[in-house]
């Protein structure tokens, strides 16, 4: 008995599927890149037919954005799990094989409601490049700098979710 109403109570989080992530973000997986912050891997070596590069700065960048997140009090609830990003040729435009864009999103796991959200409900704008091929290299690099010194527009949205 007691067996059972530990699980009921103890819900664990659920593994984060490609699936599932397709849903939240409403886009396939393979037009995104993806850094997990839970594994510190990312979802592939190139993107667009571009190596991705930065890597151990992303890794640096995700680490500082982490621990500002988890001192802020409004973000208490949420765990971020996924920053993934995507090249556009517009603003909020879909995803765009040749795009010099990049947008964002951050994957979060909301302790109180026991499931997965896309953090923005839209991707957020983080940049433009000069060339396509620099935006597909780089756009994990800018999405993780983004996040890094965006924290307060993190906080923001986190609070329009709660509503």
């Amino acid at each position: 008995m007691m067996n059972c109403f530990s699980k009921l109570f103890n819900k664990k989080k659920s593994e984060l599927t490609q699936e599932k992530t397709e849903q939240l973000l409403k886009k396939s997986y393979n037009d995104i890149v993806a850094y997990n912050i839970e594994t510190g891997a990312i979802n592939k070596k190139t993107y667009n037919d571009q190596p991705v590069i930065g890597l151990r700065d992303v890794v640096l960048k995700i680490s500082d954005f982490k621990q500002k997140w988890e001192q802020s009090s409004e973000l208490q609830d949420l765990t971020p799990i996924m920053v993934v990003t995507k090249t556009v040729h517009r603003r909020f435009s879909e995803y765009d094989r040749y795009g010099s864009g990049v947008a964002g999103n951050v994957i979060i796991w909301d302790k109180k409601k026991k499931d997965y959200y896309a953090l923005a409900p839209e991707w957020f704008h983080i940049c433009y490049h000069m060339c396509n091929a620099a935006a597909s290299e780089q756009c994990l690099y800018d999405t993780a700098e983004y996040v890094r010194n965006n924290i307060i527009l993190l906080e923001q949205l986190a609070h329009e979710r709660k509503r």
